[in-house]
């Protein structure tokens, strides 16, 4: 936060002060084994404690960040971690930004700056989501060289609170009889990578 403190005359200091936005009380709650049994199960209780201690310091990471305006939630991501290996906690706030923050990133010494996914996200344009998912696809059909794709049926999803974007292709192709069969194809993206293309038949 920058702060204008007014002197005599003309003249004034621009000084720096640390922004940080609320946390609330209940954000990173330790767990309790009769609350979260499987998580216990997968961590052990020395895992549990210490994925307690990042989820305290990621919601401090989150808080410090001009994008977030308070902090709610700051709980363990079981998709992107990996027991007693590695510690991803995501850390939603009230503005509806939502950060993933690993172990390695609070154990970085000093105030180093954390992105929300949405943030994160804008690098990925919307061709190249398309892209990408279009390669991808191309490369599971059976007939490639069948594929086809739908005037106007390309198009791509950003999710305001979790930043995933979500490419969309309808297509035609082949299928193993050598029928053209109607499609979509759907790509997701994250910070984390791409899955898919998920086919459908529409």
């Amino acid at each position: 936060m920058l702060k204008w403190i007014a002197a005599t005359g003309f003249a004034a200091t621009l000084i720096s002060v640390a922004f940080a936005a609320e946390v609330d009380p209940g954000a990173y709650e330790p767990y309790t084994r009769d609350q979260y049994p499987k998580t216990f199960e997968k961590w052990g209780t020395a895992g549990v404690r210490k994925i307690d201690k990042v989820r305290a310091a990621a919601a401090k990471k989150a808080a410090a960040s001009r994008e977030c305006d308070k902090v709610e939630y700051a709980e363990l991501s079981d998709a992107r971690s990996t027991p007693k290996k590695r510690i991803v906690v995501f850390v939603d706030c009230t503005n509806g930004k939502r950060f993933y923050i690993s172990d390695s990133e609070v154990a970085i010494p000093g105030d180093a700056p954390v992105q929300s996914e949405e943030t994160k996200m804008r690098a990925l344009p919307d061709r190249v989501a398309i892209e990408r998912c279009e390669t991808a696809l191309k490369a599971s059909l059976k007939f490639p060289s069948s594929y086809n794709a739908v005037w106007g049926g390309k198009g791509v999803y950003r999710a305001p609170t979790t930043g995933k974007v979500v490419a969309t292709i309808d297509f035609t192709a082949k299928n193993g009889f050598g029928n053209e069969i109607p499609q979509r194809a759907q790509c997701f993206f994250s910070s984390a990578g791409m899955t898919g293309p998920e086919l459908s038949d529409r």
